[in-house]
Protein backbone atom coordinates (compact mmCIF):
# COMPACT_ATOMS: atom_id res chain seq x y z
CA UNK A 1 0.00 0.00 0.00
CA UNK A 2 1.08 3.70 -0.57
CA UNK A 3 2.70 4.89 2.76
CA UNK A 4 2.76 8.68 1.45
CA UNK A 5 -0.51 9.65 3.62
CA UNK A 6 -1.52 7.82 6.71
CA UNK A 7 -4.87 8.05 8.24
CA UNK A 8 -5.26 6.49 11.95
CA UNK A 9 -8.24 6.29 14.58
CA UNK A 10 -7.43 7.24 17.75
CA UNK A 11 -7.98 3.66 19.66
CA UNK A 12 -5.94 4.57 22.59
CA UNK A 13 -9.20 3.96 24.73
CA UNK A 14 -9.60 0.91 23.37
CA UNK A 15 -7.29 -1.24 25.83
CA UNK A 16 -9.53 -2.49 28.02
CA UNK A 17 -11.89 -3.32 25.25
CA UNK A 18 -9.14 -5.66 23.68
CA UNK A 19 -8.29 -7.27 26.64
CA UNK A 20 -12.28 -7.97 27.63
CA UNK A 21 -13.06 -9.77 23.79
CA UNK A 22 -9.65 -10.65 22.28
CA UNK A 23 -10.51 -12.03 18.80
CA UNK A 24 -13.57 -10.41 19.20
CA UNK A 25 -11.71 -7.53 18.78
CA UNK A 26 -9.96 -8.22 15.00
CA UNK A 27 -12.93 -10.01 13.67
CA UNK A 28 -14.83 -6.24 14.44
CA UNK A 29 -11.78 -4.31 12.62
CA UNK A 30 -11.61 -6.72 9.64
CA UNK A 31 -15.55 -6.37 9.16
CA UNK A 32 -15.13 -2.37 9.81
CA UNK A 33 -12.05 -2.27 7.00
CA UNK A 34 -14.10 -4.24 4.72
CA UNK A 35 -17.02 -1.34 5.17
CA UNK A 36 -14.66 1.40 4.97
CA UNK A 37 -13.15 -0.20 1.53
CA UNK A 38 -16.85 -0.30 0.15
CA UNK A 39 -17.80 3.39 1.34
CA UNK A 40 -14.58 4.62 -0.26
CA UNK A 41 -15.40 3.06 -3.23
CA UNK A 42 -19.09 4.01 -3.46
CA UNK A 43 -17.81 7.27 -2.70
CA UNK A 44 -15.96 7.88 -5.96
CA UNK A 45 -18.15 9.14 -8.96
CA UNK A 46 -20.03 11.34 -6.52
CA UNK A 47 -18.68 14.80 -7.05
CA UNK A 48 -20.71 17.52 -8.61
CA UNK A 49 -19.72 17.38 -11.96
CA UNK A 50 -16.62 19.53 -13.17
CA UNK A 51 -14.66 20.22 -16.25
CA UNK A 52 -15.01 18.06 -19.31
CA UNK A 53 -11.86 16.81 -21.29
CA UNK A 54 -11.35 14.16 -23.59
CA UNK A 55 -9.33 11.13 -22.28
CA UNK A 56 -8.69 9.17 -25.21
CA UNK A 57 -11.44 8.78 -26.85
CA UNK A 58 -14.27 9.04 -24.12
CA UNK A 59 -15.10 12.23 -23.15
CA UNK A 60 -14.71 12.57 -19.33
CA UNK A 61 -16.30 14.79 -16.68
CA UNK A 62 -14.11 15.53 -14.18
CA UNK A 63 -14.82 15.69 -10.39
CA UNK A 64 -14.85 18.88 -8.54
CA UNK A 65 -11.64 20.05 -5.78
CA UNK A 66 -12.51 18.90 -2.12
CA UNK A 67 -14.83 16.27 -3.66
CA UNK A 68 -14.02 12.21 -4.50
CA UNK A 69 -12.33 11.88 -8.15
CA UNK A 70 -14.60 10.48 -11.05
CA UNK A 71 -13.39 7.39 -12.17
CA UNK A 72 -11.96 7.68 -15.98
CA UNK A 73 -10.70 3.94 -16.23
CA UNK A 74 -11.90 2.21 -12.73
CA UNK A 75 -7.97 1.61 -11.84
CA UNK A 76 -7.96 3.56 -8.69
CA UNK A 77 -11.43 2.24 -7.40
CA UNK A 78 -10.73 -1.33 -8.17
CA UNK A 79 -7.51 -0.92 -6.20
CA UNK A 80 -8.97 -0.16 -3.11
CA UNK A 81 -7.99 -2.53 -0.39
CA UNK A 82 -7.84 -3.50 3.47
CA UNK A 83 -5.07 -5.77 4.97
CA UNK A 84 -3.94 -6.65 8.53
CA UNK A 85 -0.82 -5.50 9.44
CA UNK A 86 1.30 -8.57 10.60
CA UNK A 87 3.56 -6.66 12.68
CA UNK A 88 0.96 -4.89 15.04
CA UNK A 89 -1.36 -7.00 16.16
CA UNK A 90 -5.35 -5.19 16.30
CA UNK A 91 -4.05 -3.09 13.45
CA UNK A 92 -5.49 -2.67 10.00
CA UNK A 93 -4.72 -0.36 6.95
CA UNK A 94 -7.20 0.70 4.23
CA UNK A 95 -5.44 2.20 1.19
CA UNK A 96 -5.22 2.33 -2.42
CA UNK A 97 -2.77 0.44 -5.14
CA UNK A 98 -1.85 2.95 -7.51
CA UNK A 99 1.04 5.17 -7.95
CA UNK A 100 -1.42 8.39 -8.17
CA UNK A 101 -3.99 7.72 -5.78
CA UNK A 102 -1.90 9.89 -3.26
CA UNK A 103 -1.73 13.02 -5.12
CA UNK A 104 -5.66 12.74 -5.44
CA UNK A 105 -6.18 12.41 -2.30
CA UNK A 106 -3.50 15.31 -1.25
CA UNK A 107 -3.19 17.36 -4.58
CA UNK A 108 -0.26 18.63 -6.31
CA UNK A 109 1.01 22.32 -7.30
CA UNK A 110 -1.70 21.88 -10.33
CA UNK A 111 -4.60 20.29 -8.80
CA UNK A 112 -6.38 20.23 -5.87
CA UNK A 113 -6.69 17.26 -3.76
CA UNK A 114 -9.87 15.17 -4.48
CA UNK A 115 -9.63 13.31 -1.21
CA UNK A 116 -11.01 9.61 -1.19
CA UNK A 117 -10.17 7.89 1.84
CA UNK A 118 -9.91 11.01 4.23
CA UNK A 119 -13.38 11.53 4.79
CA UNK A 120 -14.39 7.85 5.10
CA UNK A 121 -11.86 7.60 8.13
CA UNK A 122 -13.53 11.27 9.38
CA UNK A 123 -16.56 9.61 9.47
CA UNK A 124 -15.95 6.92 11.05
CA UNK A 125 -13.38 8.34 13.82
CA UNK A 126 -14.95 11.96 14.64
CA UNK A 127 -18.16 10.62 13.25
CA UNK A 128 -18.89 9.25 16.31
CA UNK A 129 -19.39 5.86 13.33
CA UNK A 130 -16.60 3.98 15.05
CA UNK A 131 -17.82 3.74 18.86
CA UNK A 132 -21.27 3.28 17.89
CA UNK A 133 -19.96 0.35 15.99
CA UNK A 134 -17.97 -0.98 18.53
CA UNK A 135 -20.83 -1.24 21.14
CA UNK A 136 -22.67 -2.80 19.14
CA UNK A 137 -20.37 -5.49 17.81
CA UNK A 138 -18.41 -5.96 21.04
CA UNK A 139 -21.70 -5.70 23.48
CA UNK A 140 -19.78 -3.22 25.56
CA UNK A 141 -21.95 -1.12 27.66
CA UNK A 142 -21.64 2.74 29.40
Amino acid sequence: MNSEATYRLDVSAAARIIAQNGGNVDNWMTRVAEQMVEEVKLSMGTSPPGRTYMYGNVEHVASIAGHPPTPVTGALQASIRWEKDSQREHTVYVGDGVSYGIYLELGTGNMEARPFIGPVFDNWSTGGKLEADARTALNIHG
